[in-house]
This record gives C-alpha cells, structure tokens and sequence, in this order.
C-alpha cells in the first residue's frame, strides 16, 4: 500500500463529540475515494473509534489508519493524552498503535496536511511545533449563526477574546478555566449580540446556558 501513497493527511476532531467526527469522517471518506495517492490518518479517542468506523463502512469505504491513540477519556477539557506523541511519530514514518484494536501502522510519509477541529487547538499547536512547514486546514461545519459570534470579528457581534490570538493568551485563558471550581451562569439582559447581515439578531439569552429555577 505504502509504495503507492504521495501524500498523507492527518485528521483529527474533538475527543467526545460526534456531531465534529460526523462529518470529518465523511470528509475522509470523499479525500480516500477520489484520490487514491493519498492515505488518511484519523487520530481519535477510544469512544469515537466505532462510531467512525462504522460511518465510513455505511458509506461503502474503509478508512485504514482510524486510531484510537488515547483510551478513556478521564477530563474531555484536556488535550487528548496522545496526539502529539502519534504525530511525531507520523513526521519520522514510526510506527503509531491503536490502544483499542491493537493495529499498528508504520513507514507511511511524512503527512503533508493536517485537516484540524479548531475546537482542538492542542492538536494546531503540536503540529505547529513538531512540523512547522505542515499546512493545518481548520475544519469545522457549523451553521453561519453558530460560526460567527463564537470566530467572527467583533463588528459583527464576534464574542472571541483578541489575547487567545497569541499562544500566551491561549495559556492564560486555560489557566483561569481550569482554575475555576463551578459553573458561573452569564447574566442575561436581552442585548441583541450579532448583527449578521441577511439574518435576525442573536440575544444572548440564546446563546448562553442560564440558571433554571426547579420550584
């Protein structure tokens, strides 16, 4: 197989979210059976390892290298023990083992491509730092009023703090959400936070969990 492949892509989506495997899954499938030359690697965690396997196969496609690289999930707020270990391995061709199956595979070239759930932003980072030259494609499907406010600029209601541009501020923000010992409900006050052009305002009582009242 591997004498055939001139490039090799790395996937990887969120540890316990279906609905970011779903379609990275399809994805994977579309890149396997349109161009033959390429290898796809999906890097996943030991709950979504069926679930992918068994959404390619409805498609009629079998995606080789789909590795569980972490075992149970423990804390899904932490980096997916595993990912950066596996990738450097991938970046010297070694060989990368599945923790559920059992299944290694090994001498595939360097990837060229990393396709990357923003929503895992350990996994840009390795990848940044273990190969820089590797373009990372953020890959995330989610409607426009969902994308927006969460990575849009702020003139049209983005809600992104600018500090987590820097590596430094994605620290500091880690640290104070680790740092904190309950769930703090945002207070609502029917402020209208986007102004999407072609789509009604967001409020934010539509867009933030708050406090129910049981009585």
């Amino acid at each position: 197989m591997a004498a055939s492949i001139s490039k090799h892509i790395v996937l990887h989506a969120h540890a316990i979210a279906w609905g970011h495997n779903k379609p990275s899954a399809s994805l994977a499938v579309l890149i396997v059976e349109s161009c033959p030359e390429v290898v796809v690697t999906f890097l996943t965690s030991a709950s979504m390892l069926p679930r992918i396997m068994m959404s390619t196969l409805s498609l009629q496609i079998t995606i080789d290298c789909v590795l569980d690289i972490s075992g149970a999930i423990l804390d899904p707020r932490l980096p997916l023990a595993g990912f950066e270990l596996a990738d450097a391995a991938l970046q010297k061709g070694e060989a990368v083992t599945c923790r559920s199956s059992g299944k290694t595979i090994a001498n595939l070239p360097a990837p060229t491509l990393g396709i990357i759930d923003p929503f895992t932003v350990y996994a840009i980072e390795a990848i940044r730092v273990i190969a820089k030259g590797t373009p990372i494609l953020a890959w995330w499907t989610a409607p426009a009023r969902a994308l927006l406010p969460l990575l849009g600029p702020s003139s049209i209601g983005g809600m992104a703090n600018p500090s987590i541009e820097t590596l430094d501020g994605r620290a500091a923000m880690k640290a104070k959400i680790f740092a904190r010992k309950e769930f703090e409900p945002y207070r609502c006050t029917g402020e209208a936070l986007t102004t999407i052009p072609g789509l009604a305002p967001l409020f934010d009582y539509e867009w933030f969990p708050q406090m129910v009242r049981m009585s």
